[in-house]
């Protein structure tokens, strides 16, 4: 895959006073079709401040920044690199290789 991977939106809902559950939108894959992928916001230590998060169905993905905006744009490019990353494993392994949708209800 050519080029940086489309930029993400996020919508923020309120877990409790220390967690969101982010949903966390992003283009990828060679169809370059629209992901809606769950990231885990956490607030830093107290006296640390900043945050940190993970993204669900993408594991070793995290990012961290001083505000949550921050932090979601880092996790967004860390999700981004490592989808385009293994995708272009997969397909360098086996260039016959086929994507399909996987649709979860």
């Amino acid at each position: 895959m050519a080029g940086k991977v489309g930029a993400a939106t996020e919508t923020i809902r309120r877990a409790d006073s220390l967690t969101a559950n982010t949903l966390v939108y992003l283009r990828s894959g060679p169809l370059r079709t629209m992901k809606k992928l769950t990231a885990i916001v956490h607030q830093g230590e107290p006296g640390e401040g900043g945050f940190w998060a993970t993204c669900l169905e993408v594991p070793g993905a995290n990012g961290q920044g001083e505000s949550r905006e921050e932090c979601l744009r880092n996790l967004t490019e860390a999700v981004q690199l490592l989808l385009a990353t293994e995708c272009e494993e997969v397909f360098r392994l086996d260039p016959k290789a086929e994507t399909a949708e996987l649709v979860l209800a």
